[in-house]
């Protein structure tokens, strides 16, 4: 069985970005490691587990711009770096999703298989 390759532009910030991860039973904090507008990759104080859906609150300090994501799901983690993917977004936090990667570093393009 072949895997498909797919490409996926994904930006790094360059400098420090928030993120609070809210679930059930506890709330933490960590660092974005990278951000798309399907998701992004964190670095936090709490482990989590493939599919605990999870409420985000992004705050960079240089940017105006505050995202909160009522909706996602952890679709990977090793230790304390997990990906969460986003479920679907109203057409107002899109916008402001949009707006927010606009003000971090340049795109950096990583593969992703399938």
């Amino acid at each position: 069985m072949s895997k498909r390759c797919e490409w996926k532009p994904r930006t790094k910030p360059s400098s420090h970005v928030s993120v609070a991860y809210i679930a059930k039973d506890f709330s933490c904090t960590g660092d974005l490691l990278d951000l798309s507008e399907e998701g992004l990759k964190i670095r936090g104080t709490h482990m989590v587990h493939a599919g605990l859906q999870v409420a985000l609150q992004i705050n960079a300090p240089e940017s105006a711009i505050s995202l909160h994501i009522a909706r996602a799901h952890v679709r990977w983690s090793k230790g304390r770096e997990f990906g969460v993917k986003f479920d679907a977004l109203e057409p107002a936090i899109k916008t402001k999703l949009l707006a927010f990667l606009a003000t971090l570093a340049a795109p950096v393009i990583v593969s992703k298989s399938l």
